[in-house]
């Protein structure tokens, strides 16, 4: 079972439409000859989406898509919110940290 939690104030808002659920099931119809077996519309709200992924996760499935939320604004809450609801501590890394680890590997192969 293949599951999909579409995140995002401006959809139900109205403010823009939603078309990632049309492309991703497209992609899984060609691909991988699946389709989703649900798909949730939340809020960019923490308690929404920790509501949202529970109840998914209770059903089983094989796979959770998440699109939305992953903004660098601060109403972007996705990662925290999935992190909470799974129970699992979130690191922070900055960017200086991910260039510095990317420099490392680029030395590492001259």
């Amino acid at each position: 079972m293949i599951s999909i939690l579409i995140i995002g104030d401006e959809l139900l808002e109205g403010f823009t439409s939603e078309k990632n659920l049309f492309i991703i099931s497209n992609f899984l119809k060609t691909y991988k000859k699946r389709l989703p077996q649900k798909a949730i519309i939340v809020k960019d709200n923490k308690e929404e989406i920790v509501k949202a992924i529970r109840s998914l996760l209770s059903e089983k499935p094989k796979v959770i898509i998440t699109t939305g939320g992953i903004g660098p604004t601060e109403d972007d809450l996705t990662i925290e919110s999935i992190s909470y609801a799974l129970n699992l501590k979130l690191l922070k890394i900055s960017f200086e940290t991910e260039i510095e680890k990317y420099k490392y590997v680029i030395d590492g192969l001259n």
